[in-house]
C-alpha cells in the first residue's frame, strides 16, 4: 500500500459529487433569496400604489 499519493476513485468521484453539490445549493440559495427580495420590494411599491388608488377614489366618492 505505497500508492497512497493518488486517492481511491470512488472517493474522489464522491468528494467531487459533494462540492458540486453545496455549490449548486449555494447558488440556489443566492438566487432565491436575490429573487425574495425582489419581489419583496416590488410588492411594497404595488401596495404603495393600491394605497394611493384607494385614496383617491376614497376622496373622489366624497366630492
Amino acid at each position: 500500500m505505497h500508492y497512497q499519493h493518488r486517492p481511491d476513485p470512488v472517493v474522489e468521484f464522491f468528494s467531487g459529487m459533494f462540492q458540486v453539490m453545496i455549490g449548486t445549493f449555494l447558488a440556489i440559495m443566492l438566487g432565491y433569496y436575490a429573487i425574495t427580495t425582489i419581489v419583496k420590494m416590488e410588492a411594497k411599491e404595488a401596495m404603495r400604489q393600491i394605497q394611493r388608488d384607494l385614496k383617491k377614489a376614497a376622496a373622489s366618492e366624497r366630492d
